[in-house]
């Protein structure tokens, strides 16, 4: 068997920590693919390829290492395939990126020391799935006064562009700050908590959202003797899915209106 991704690699996750300033590939790969898929779940590294040409009856021989104890073979290799699309997505979407200097790119020796900022240029190559695979790039440094110019090294993005980037897809977390939230009227303000905390409030039932926005109304005012018959009311109709929709929008356009400035 052989994973799509190294699985010495991949399996262990023993590599390099994401820094304050640099996150690191196999970290970038996470973050992008939950700010992408609703659906990923973690499992995206332990990718088998190829299962359409293994039989059922070998399937949980040729994938031993991947597929779970009680797994049924067969919902693995449904679940195996979707999830190696999710991965080329996500894989084809950081080299995008990184191709166009959206965020720069780092390398760093296995060993340590500084790290390295390399031209976009490095991505325009057809060893992409390899560099991710193994978390690391080869690259020949053209300066002499380098103890070392033959790299094979690991591979780190600018953690702050990477995530400004991240936080444009369509399911990364809603980011909002405390100065944002305090301009807002008390409905909308308690509202926007509420959807912050807790993301899945817009299909939840119609019960369970007025006891949340209930609760929530009375930490914000712990000293009032009644409870609000018209602001309760008010935070519920903020909780609909396509009015929270409007707010990430909203907040997202006022973030690139910022970055244009």
């Amino acid at each position: 068997m052989s994973w799509f991704l190294n699985e010495k690699v991949w399996r262990s996750k023993l590599w390099p920590r994401t820094e304050r300033t640099k996150i690191f590939i196999g970290d970038a790969v996470m973050t992008a693919g939950q700010a992408m898929f609703s659906e990923w779940d973690g499992r995206e590294g332990d990718v088998v390829p190829n299962l359409n040409r293994v039989t059922t009856d070998s399937l949980r021989i040729y994938a031993r290492d991947a597929i779970r104890e009680g797994e049924d073979p067969e919902e693995f290799r449904l679940a195996n395939a979707r999830r190696e699309t999710r991965l080329r997505r996500v894989i084809s979407w950081i080299v995008v990126g990184a191709l166009n200097g959206d965020y720069a790119t780092f390398l760093r020796l296995p060993e340590g020391g500084d790290h390295l900022r390399v031209e976009p240029a490095v991505w325009n190559t057809d060893d992409e799935f390899k560099i991710f695979s193994d978390t690391r790039m080869r690259y020949c440094v053209p300066d002499p006064s380098y103890f070392e110019t033959d790299w094979d090294a690991y591979v780190f993005f600018d953690r702050t562009a990477f995530e400004l980037e991240v936080g444009k897809l369509g399911n990364a977390p809603l980011k909002v700050s405390e100065s944002d939230l305090d301009a807002l009227p008390t409905p909308l303000r308690i509202a926007v908590r509420l959807a912050l905390d807790h993301p899945g409030i817009a299909k939840m039932p119609k019960g369970k959202r007025d006891n949340l926005a209930r609760i929530a109304w009375r930490n914000a005012y712990p000293g009032a003797d009644t409870e609000s018959e018209t602001h309760i009311p008010a935070i519920v109709s903020v909780l609909s899915e396509p009015k929270i929709d409007v707010i990430r929008k909203q907040k997202e356009a006022a973030r690139l209106r910022k970055r244009s400035d």
